[in-house]
C-alpha cells in the first residue's frame, strides 16, 4: 500500500524516517503504529494538532500509550526486525474489511495479525508487536520458546512454529502488564488471561475498549485494560 512503500522508501540505506504532517484524525491516529513499530519512526506529528482538544484528539490515547512503552520500543529500534506495527480501518459501510491481515517470520514463528473478534461489529485496531530480546528464542529437544510484547487496542495474533518437525504451537502465557518505570520499561503482571481472551488458547486477543458483544448475553471478550500485554509462546518438536 503507497503508506507503507512511502515509509520504506524514506528508511532507504538506513535513513531515519521522521513524519512532521500526519493527518490528524482517527485515520492517521491509527497509521503511526505502522511507521514506529515497522519502520522505526524518530516520531510522528499530527498536522494543526495545536487546534484540537486533548479529550477529543485521536492521538490522546495512542500517544500516552507510546509514551509508557517509549524505553521498549526505541530497545526495538536497536534490534531491526524485531518489531511490526499494524492497523485495521473501520469497516466499509457494506461490513466487508478494507483491511489486509498481517504476516511476518520473527524468532522462529510465523506470526499472524489480524483485527479482534467479537460477535458484533468488528472496530478498528493497532498497536505493535515486539519480540523481547530478554527472553529470546530458546530451544531444547523436545521444544521452542519465546516472549512477545503486544502494545495496542482491537487486534489478536496467532503463532505458528518454523521449526520442520513442530506438530503444536500454543500460549503458554498471556499476561497484562503495567509499566512501573517509564525510563527503564520494567513492568509488571497486573491480570492473566485465560481461555476467553485467548479463544481457548488459539489466539492472543488485544480487545478494544467497547467490544461489542453483538446482543450475545454472556460477555466473552473483556474490555482493554493497559493495552500492554507479555506473551509466552512455545512449539512442541517432534523426533526425526
Amino acid at each position: 500500500m503507497p503508506f507503507c512503500s512511502t515509509h520504506a522508501n524514506y528508511r532507504h540505506n538506513n535513513q531515519p524516517l521522521f513524519i512532521p504532517e500526519q493527518r490528524r484524525d482517527a485515520f492517521g491516529a491509527l497509521r503511526i503504529w505502522n511507521a514506529i513499530g515497522t519502520y522505526g519512526a524518530i516520531g510522528v506529528s499530527p498536522f494543526g494538532i495545536d487546534t484540537l482538544k486533548a479529550e477529543t484528539c485521536a492521538f490522546t490515547k495512542p500517544y500516552k500509550l507510546l509514551s509508557e512503552v517509549s524505553a521498549l520500543v526505541l530497545e526495538a529500534h536497536r534490534r531491526p526486525g524485531s518489531s511490526v506495527g499494524f492497523w485495521f480501518d473501520e469497516l466499509n459501510a457494506d461490513g466487508t474489511d478494507p483491511s489486509k491481515v498481517v504476516v511476518r517470520e520473527m524468532a522462529g514463528f510465523e506470526i499472524t495479525i489480524q483485527r479482534s473478534f467479537v460477535f458484533g461489529k468488528a472496530a478498528p485496531g493497532s498497536g505493535m508487536l515486539i519480540h523481547l530480546p530478554s527472553s529470546s528464542s530458546s530451544s531444547a529437544e523436545s521444544g521452542i520458546a519465546a516472549t512477545f510484547l503486544l502494545i495496542g487496542l482491537g487486534f489478536q495474533v496467532r503463532f505458528k512454529s518454523l521449526h520442520p518437525r513442530a506438530h503444536f504451537t500454543g500460549l503458554l502465557n498471556l499476561e497484562e502488564q503495567r509499566i512501573t518505570d517509564k525510563k527503564t520499561g520494567a513492568m509488571k503482571t497486573v491480570r492473566r488471561l485465560n481461555g476467553d481472551e485467548t479463544r481457548s488458547g488459539a489466539w492472543a486477543m488485544m480487545p478494544n475498549e467497547d467490544p461489542d458483544y453483538g446482543g450475545y448475553p454472556i460477555a466473552i471478550t473483556i474490555p482493554a485494560g493497559t493495552g500492554i500485554a507479555r506473551c509466552d509462546v512455545y512449539a512442541l518438536v517432534g523426533d526425526e
